[in-house]
C-alpha cells in the first residue's frame, strides 16, 4: 500500500492532458481508464 489514489492520479494526468490539448499517452492510464464504470 503506498496511500497513492490511483483514480485521482488517472483524474490529474487525464485533466493535464485535456489542458494540452493532447490524449494520455500512458499504457497504464489507458489501460486503467477503460477499466473504470461510467
Amino acid at each position: 500500500e503506498t496511500g497513492i489514489d490511483m483514480d485521482k492520479l488517472i483524474d490529474a494526468g487525464v485533466y493535464i492532458s485535456q489542458a494540452l490539448g493532447r490524449e494520455p499517452n500512458s499504457l497504464a492510464s489507458k489501460a486503467l481508464r477503460t477499466m473504470r464504470p461510467g
